[in-house]
């Protein structure tokens, strides 16, 4: 029913004054900046060289210490303890974690508002808990006793931070259309990591790592767009030459806008069509189709016999509606032109409330031949004897303008007049 609201709200209300607020014009889509992310890491894919190690006398394999292996080729470590092996393992991942965790907050302009740090807190948990299926190659030590406690050291070198920042890449999703706040909110940790952990290594670790930064930026900052802000899509029923405009700016029809959250005035002309002019209000997160109605300008009314068959009456509801597309209704069934509505209800009791469900058929002919047809049902409401009369008649009435609008508002209107 929000669809069908949507559209009674734009229909027939001509005029309205612009603001301030207009669409802004995209940068780099999302696709773009993926398909360039994932190009530069695909050149650096096995071609990554390791950081020299500093000259020195060199131990047995068997005893070489970790500070010398973190000369060597370490760029990331953290140090885990545990009463068993594998909880020093883990603590130690949490600590390798905790490195890159420490370059969030510095190193990135977060996604949401910031309230005493807690959401950097609760970005930092979701990379802990994440660290296990995000950071690859991460290399372990044997476990070592130390009292009661085990020790355990992880790290990553530069072959494994490479990798994991492929991986991560290689983890964003093709396109975001279609994908919920929660969802997208997961992406932009696995970015945060990703731009965290070029961070935190050298930087001569990364090659190409200007360029990474530069589109992992616009990744972000197109989901960021999608987040924080609402989107909308204006769709016609049929292809027209039309001028549409939204708060004075020149916008197209079917390709989706990003936009703060504000009230926005939207206007369209075409020759041979009524001018229709609306507001609706954005919303942050919200993903809005705003369908456009082609109502007709003819050079005289058409006649169309009505009839409805209904519970409650609503046929006046029903002819305003064609009065307005340049109909004439009438009681006359030998002209060419019929709208024939059938609306019924179902009722379930369950004790002393009923449930009830309205459903309503649309037929339109045209020289005794059907043209098209819609079938709606109304998500059921409930009523008591007490509201039961008031609530049908409200909800017919709604149902019977709404379909018959959006009924008209689909079709070709001139075919079906001519």
């Amino acid at each position: 029913m929000k669809k069908i609201a949507l559209i009674i709200a734009l229909l027939f209300i001509w005029g309205g004054t612009a603001c301030a607020s207009s669409p802004k014009k995209k940068n780099h889509g999302y696709d773009k900046a993926k398909k360039e992310a994932m190009s530069a890491f695909d050149e650096l894919d096995g071609g990554t060289t390791a950081i020299p190690a500093k000259s020195g006398n060199t131990k047995s394999k068997a005893k070489q210490e970790f500070t010398e292996l973190d000369t060597a080729s370490a760029l990331l470590k953290g140090v885990g303890y545990g009463v068993a092996p594998q909880k020093a393992k883990t603590d130690a991942l949490g600590q390798l974690s905790n490195a890159i965790i420490a370059k969030v907050k510095g190193v990135t302009t977060l996604s949401q508002e910031e309230k005493k740090g807690v959401y950097t807190e609760m970005l930092a948990n979701d990379i802990a808990i994440e660290s296990n299926s995000l950071l690859k190659g991460v290399k372990f030590s044997s476990p070592a006793k130390e009292g009661k406690q085990y020790k355990v050291v992880a790290w990553m070198t530069q072959q494994s931070v490479m990798q994991t920042l492929h991986w991560l890449m290689s983890t964003m999703p093709a396109n975001l259309d279609g994908m919920t706040n929660v969802e997208m909110e997961k992406v932009m940790t696995s970015i945060h990591l990703t731009t965290a952990l070029i961070f935190a290594v050298p930087p001569k670790a990364i090659p190409k790592r200007d360029s990474l930064l530069k589109t992992l930026a616009a990744l972000k900052k197109e989901i960021e767009k999608r987040v924080n802000f609402g989107s909308f899509i204006v769709s016609l029923p049929q292809k027209v030459k039309y001028t549409l405009s939204l708060n004075g700016k020149k916008i197209e029809a079917e390709k989706r806008y990003f936009l703060p959250q504000a009230k926005y005035n939207i206007h369209f002309t075409s020759e041979g069509y009524k001018k229709i002019g609306a507001s609706f209000f954005l919303k942050r997160g919200d993903r809005k189709v705003v369908e456009i109605p082609l109502v007709p300008v003819l050079a005289q009314k058409v006649d169309v016999f009505v009839r409805v068959v209904s519970p409650v009456k609503v046929i006046n509801a029903v002819e305003q509606v064609l009065l307005d597309y340049g109909m004439t209704p009438v009681q006359d069934s030998s002209v060419r032109h019929s709208v024939v509505i059938q609306m019924s209800g179902n009722t379930i009791t369950v004790g002393k409330y009923r449930k009830y469900q309205l459903i309503m058929d649309l037929h339109s002919f045209k020289d005794g031949k059907k043209y098209k047809i819609v079938h709606y049902e109304h998500k059921p409401f409930f009523v008591t004897p007490e509201t039961e009369k008031q609530l049908i008649q409200k909800n017919a009435r709604k149902v019977a303008v709404a379909v018959t609008k959006q009924f008209f508002a689909k079709i070709n209107v001139k075919d079906y007049l001519k």
